[in-house]
Formats: structure tokens, sequence, C-alpha cells
């Protein structure tokens, strides 16, 4: 057994400890028509070559050319970051079998007409560009929503609280905000078809690309700042200040943001970042039980600021009612 199948088995067993079987999800998976889902899965989202040589890569270049000065709470915020996956994924793997199971069987039942197969046959190098182009121009649309909409910004606050970006502050996501970011990964490629190994670049790209953009390195790539997004551009996206938090969406490419005039030009800016009010959901502590307390909070907030939402909603409609009868 190589290196790479070795470590993957180690990674499988972690998993084990919470009660996932690898046998268990893998045929679960191919039980719903997913095995091509399992296989990238398997090869690249538990890829240890990208877990051990990318993010550390990462954190190296965040000492050497700083964008913020560490504050007392950092290392608790790389902590919780890290048990992210570990605390969510039993969640997001039931949505992954669940939602992606339906969505393929929606298409295939209801509208086949829409599997275009506008990538297959392609060369690879050609399935690959077409890819990454129409899913990051959905990653945009999404994220750009995910601010728009009230309730889908309440579940995409969890990962703007990071205060300390860092290389795995891209794992810092709410488990529910997966069910928008499957559809937009799964969609697409039952739109346009493509082979596995088009789709299985793009699935490596983008994981690299996620550590790499939320890294705190002060950077600037010059005009290449107006067609990728840097780590400066997405800090700017993560800024704390409410009246500027609306630019910057795009999260592999900034063309998105330029042609749809949502790009912040000021490629020198390096603000701090957080959301003002959810000051009680953060990490206040590395203590295990500090590190829990916060999580716990950060999986309730979404659910208690709706609740929130709909509650004021019947007081003000049951007010308008009141004033109606007099």
């Amino acid at each position: 057994m190589g290196l790479f199948e070795q470590l993957t088995e180690q990674l499988f067993g972690a998993l084990a400890l919470i009660g996932l079987e690898k046998q268990a999800l893998k045929d679960a998976f191919y039980g719903f028509g997913l095995g091509p889902f399992w296989d990238l899965l398997r090869d690249f989202y538990l890829n240890p070559y990208l877990i051990l040589f990318t993010i550390p890569l990462w954190m190296v270049l965040s000492r050497i050319r700083p964008a913020e000065k560490p504050g007392r709470t950092a290392k608790a915020s790389v902590l919780i970051d890290f048990l992210y996956p570990l605390l969510t994924l039993p969640v997001q793997v039931l949505i992954v079998v669940g939602l992606a199971g339906y969505i393929e069987r929606f298409f295939q039942t209801y509208v086949p007409f829409m599997n275009t197969g506008l990538l297959d046959d392609q060369p690879p190098l050609v399935q690959a560009a077409g890819a990454f182009l129409i899913v990051d121009f959905m990653f945009y649309v999404t994220h750009y929503l995910k601010h728009k909409v009230r309730w889908l910004w309440y579940f995409h606050t969890i990962h703007h609280s990071q205060r300390y970006l860092n290389p795995l502050t891209t794992l810092r996501n709410h488990p529910f905000e997966g069910l928008v970011d499957l559809a937009i990964k799964t969609v697409p490629i039952a739109v346009v078809g493509g082979s596995y190994p088009a789709w299985a670049l793009f699935v490596f790209f983008n994981g690299m690309w996620g550590y790499w953009i939320h890294s705190s390195i002060r950077l600037s790539l010059g005009p290449l700042n107006y067609v990728i997004v840097t780590p400066q551009n997405h800090r700017f996206h993560h800024t704390i200040n409410l009246h500027e938090i609306d630019r910057n969406f795009g999260e592999r490419l900034a063309i998105w943001d330029w042609m749809f005039g949502t790009l912040h030009k000021d490629f020198h800016a390096y603000p701090e970042t957080g959301v003002k009010g959810c000051e009680w959901i953060e990490e206040q502590g590395a203590r295990p039980l500090s590190l829990l307390r916060a999580w716990s909070f950060q999986m309730i907030y979404p659910f208690r600021a709706i609740g929130l939402d709909i509650y004021r909603g019947l007081i003000k409609a049951k007010s308008a009612a009141r004033i109606a009868r007099i």
C-alpha cells in the first residue's frame, strides 16, 4: 500500500471514531448512484497531500508576511476551524447523500433534457476549463445570494465570524449552508456533463485555493487583482465594516466582481474581520469546553436568528391587525 493509501485509510479511521465507517459511507453513496461523488470525496476532499502540504505552506507565508498581528483568541480560532470538519461531518454527510441523490433523481426523472452533455467527449483540458468557469460563476451567484437573502446570511454569518483569518477558515461553515453549496456543485455537473477526471481537477484546485484566499497574508499581485481572488481581496470581503462587506463575492476568479460592479479596487486595504453583534458566538479560549461551547453557539445562531425574525413578524402582524380593528 502506497503512502497516499495509508494516509487516506488513517483519515477514514479517524472518521470511524465518530461512527462513520468507510464501507457504510461508500455503500450509501453507491446506493444512490453517486459513485463518482464518493470518488471525489475519497481522492480529493480527504486528500492527505492537500492537507499535509498545502495548509502548512499557506501558514508559513502568513508568518512571513502577516496581514495582521495575532490577537488573544487567535489560537482558539485556528483550533475551532481545525475541528469544524470533525464536528460537522456527520450532518454534512447526511446532507450530501440525501440532497445529491434527490438532485440526481430529479434530473433523470423530470428534466432529462437538461443534461446537455456539453462537455462530454471534449479534450480533458477543455472539460476542466469548462467545469472551472461554470462552477466558479455559480459560486459567485450563490455567494451573492448568501449576503442578500436574510436567512441565508444567518448561516453564512458563521463563516464570517472568524476574527483571525487563517487557511483553516475555509472549513468554518455551518453544515446547513452545505445545502446551498451542494446544489451549486451538483447541478452544473448534471447539466453540462464532463468526465470524472475533469471535475476532479476542479475539486483539487478548489480545495487548494480555499486555503489560500483565507490566509492572513499581506500581498498584492498588481494587475492580477482584477483577474484572480487573492488573500487581500477576500480579506476585504470578510471586513467587519457592514457598509463595505458586500464586495468581492468571487471565490476563485475576480473577473465576476469586475464584470458586475462588486469589486473593491483598494488593493492595499487590510481591514479587521468578523461580524459585529455576534460576539457571543465567538470562541473565547482554547480549552476543549470553551471551544465546544463556541461551536454549539455557532450551530444554534442561524436558527435562533430565524426564530426571532418569525417572532417579530408575528408581533408586527398582530399589532397591524389590532390597529385595523380600531
